[in-house]
This record gives structure tokens, C-alpha cells and sequence, in this order.
């Protein structure tokens, strides 16, 4: 596409500037819930049509300021179903009830908060789960005080 015509269709779209914005990256990589592998495949097919978007760096670096804890990653040997012993990537970090209410705090401000059937309007209940997979477990938790406790983007892994 020449950028003639990009320009225009920008135009006509009413996009004033050509730069991204800063945020706007995560924003949607959070929004459409966008692996970081897939989010590198939309950029490079952005690249194409010449239009252009945050850096993977720059993006994590945002991330971080959002996500204030340090975490921990290293290799531990874990046996699997067949009583193999693998070594296998374990990420971990030093507090889980900060990390809760810092996740509490973020939906607080955001007004995403809800007191749904059963739960006391003075209560929040937070529901913790696991999964095993061949090579790997996860533990994760949800707040049951949002209008869709289940859904993916309200799952934090931990």
C-alpha cells in the first residue's frame, strides 16, 4: 500500500496522528487477551501496511509499573505421570495476599466490583483453583465480586 493511500484511508478514519499512544498496545493485547507470540504476528502484519505500534519492550516495561511485585523464576525437578523426574520451570512470588489486594484495589478503582447473589455486600470472596497438566501445574485465583467471575480475564495465575 503506498502511503498516499494510507494516508488518506487514515484521513477519512479520522486518525490524526500516525503514532500509537502510549498504553494503547496493552490495552488491546489485554482486551482481545492476546498471547505475546500472537500479538508479535499482528505487529509484523501491522509493519506491512505501514502502520505503526507500540514496541514489545515498551509494552512490558508498562506492564511492570502496573504489576509491582518481583517474581522469582527457576528450574525444579518435578515428577510427572509416568514417575519421570523433569526439570521444569516454577515462577513464584513472595506474596500472594499483596498480590490479592492489589488486584482488589485495581478492580475497586476500575468500578468493576459487584456484589452478585449470595455474597454479602460487605464481603469479597476470592476463589483459588489449580490445574494439572502433563508437564506442569498452575494455581490461579478469582474474585467472585465481578460481574464474570469466571471469565478468562478475571482468572490471575499465580
Amino acid at each position: 500500500m503506498s502511503t498516499e493511500i494510507r494516508e488518506k484511508l487514515l484521513q477519512e478514519a479520522g486518525v490524526k496522528s500516525q503514532s500509537p499512544a502510549s498504553g494503547v498496545g496493552l490495552a488491546i493485547k489485554a482486551d482481545l487477551q492476546l498471547p505475546w507470540y500472537t500479538r508479535r504476528k499482528l505487529q509484523r502484519y501491522f509493519r506491512e501496511f505501514g502502520v505503526p505500534t507500540e514496541s514489545e519492550k515498551t509494552m512490558r516495561q508498562q506492564l511492570l509499573k502496573e504489576f509491582p511485585f518481583s517474581l522469582h523464576a527457576r528450574e525444579e525437578p518435578v515428577t510427572i505421570k509416568d514417575w519421570t523426574i523433569h526439570m521444569c520451570p516454577v515462577v513464584s512470588f513472595p506474596n500472594l495476599i499483596a498480590m490479592v489486594l492489589h488486584y482488589i484495589n485495581m478492580n475497586d478503582k476500575a468500578g468493576t466490583l459487584v456484589s452478585p447473589a449470595g455474597v454479602p455486600r460487605d464481603e469479597i470472596w476470592v476463589k483459588v483453583g489449580g490445574d494439572h497438566g502433563y508437564t506442569s501445574f498452575k494455581f490461579c485465583f478469582e474474585l467472585a465480586n465481578t460481574a464474570h467471575p469466571n471469565a478468562i480475564y478475571n482468572t490471575m495465575p499465580f
